[in-house]
C-alpha cells in the first residue's frame, strides 16, 4: 500500500525530530537534508503537522521545529490519518463516478480488510519504535575497516 509523498515526507520529519530526542529546535532545513525531502514541500507539511498539534515551532535564530508530545505517545496511523483529512487529494476515488462492474463488492471488501490490517500496524507503532528500531538496526551493522 504506497502512500503519498505527503505522507511520506511527514512520517520522516517526525521520525527525525523523534531521532533528535528533543534536545533542541531543528530547522526545517536540517531536517529535509537529513531526510532527503524538498525543503519548499516540507516547510509546507511542517505548517500543517503544526496545526494538527504534531509539532510546535520556537522563534528566532536559534528557533525551528520541536514534537508537541513525546514520541512515545505519537503514531503513524495518527499522522497519516491527519493529513488524509485535511488534504481531499489523498484520498481515494479510484472508481468515482464510473457504473460498477462484477467484483466491485469483493473487492471493497478486500481493500476494507487490507486497510484495516495497515491502520492496526500503524496505529500500533509509535515514532519513539520507529526510533528504537533504527537504533537497533544501526548498532548491527557497524563499519569494521580491519583488513
Amino acid at each position: 500500500m504506497p502512500l503519498p509523498k505527503k505522507c511520506v515526507y511527514a512520517l520522516r520529519a517526525l521520525f527525525e525530530l523523534a531521532l533528535r530526542a528533543q534536545k533542541e529546535p531543528v530547522n526545517a532545513r536540517q531536517i529535509a537534508d537529513s531526510q532527503s525531502v524538498p525543503l519548499r514541500f516540507l516547510e509546507t507539511i511542517l505548517n500543517e503537522l503544526k496545526q494538527g498539534g504534531f509539532v510546535v515551532t520556537v522563534r528566532g535564530k536559534q528557533g525551528g521545529f520541536l514534537l508537541a508530545r513525546p514520541a512515545s505517545q505519537m503514531t503513524a496511523g495518527e499522522v497519516i490519518d491527519f493529513l488524509r483529512k485535511t488534504d481531499s487529494s489523498l484520498l481515494n476515488s479510484d472508481r468515482a463516478g464510473m457504473s460498477p462492474v462484477p467484483g466491485d463488492y469483493a473487492f471493497e471488501h478486500l481493500w476494507g480488510r487490507l486497510s484495516e490490517a495497515v491502520n492496526e500496524v500503524l496505529f500500533k507503532t509509535t515514532f519513539q519504535d520507529m526510533v528504537d528500531q533504527e537504533i537497533k538496526c544501526q548498532s548491527m551493522y557497524v563499519d569494521n575497516y580491519v583488513i
